[in-house]
């Protein structure tokens, strides 16, 4: 025991928390586009890919698209059709992937050798440090088929 109630491990729990997320959290935006629900799919391999929308009869669920700067292609579509599977699509008609770079300016401390430690962002003596950021954005609509013939049109 650390001298807190509780156990030892207690107060490590939100760190490890957020090291998993860093290390492997991608985010779906969801943007519905019905208010009908379907079960969920019990696996993501029940979710059909798809490049082109399909001629069938078929119900739009959601426009579903991730922007990661860490994250690999497939990782974002193994994501996208994750959050299909949970909405009970039958197949996910994905867009092009794209890249994009951004240059950004982040604030954060100047060294000041001469003057003693450096000087915190907020304070004086405050310098912009100009990089590139690449975003990858991959988007896809999670579809529903009308027709009982199956998955597949």
């Amino acid at each position: 025991m650390n001298g807190r109630s509780g156990s030892p491990a207690r107060g490590r729990w939100p760190a490890l928390a957020l090291g998993f997320c860093l290390a492997g959290c991608t985010t779906v935006d969801v943007v519905r586009m019905t208010n009908q629900q379907f079960p969920a799919k019990r696996s993501v391999q029940e979710v059909e890919v798809l490049q082109s929308t399909p001629k069938c009869p078929h119900l739009d669920l959601a426009e579903l698209s991730v922007d990661d700067s860490d994250a690999g292609f497939s990782t974002m579509q193994e994501k996208i059709l994750e959050k299909g599977a949970a909405l009970g699509a039958d197949a996910v008609v994905f867009g092009p992937a794209r890249k994009e770079s951004k240059h950004e300016a982040t604030h954060g401390p100047t060294m000041r050798p001469h003057l003693g430690p450096p000087v915190m962002a907020g304070q004086s003596g405050r310098r912009a440090a100009p990089h590139d950021v690449t975003v990858k954005s991959l988007t896809g609509l999670a579809i529903r088929y009308l027709t009982s013939t199956g998955p597949k049109c």
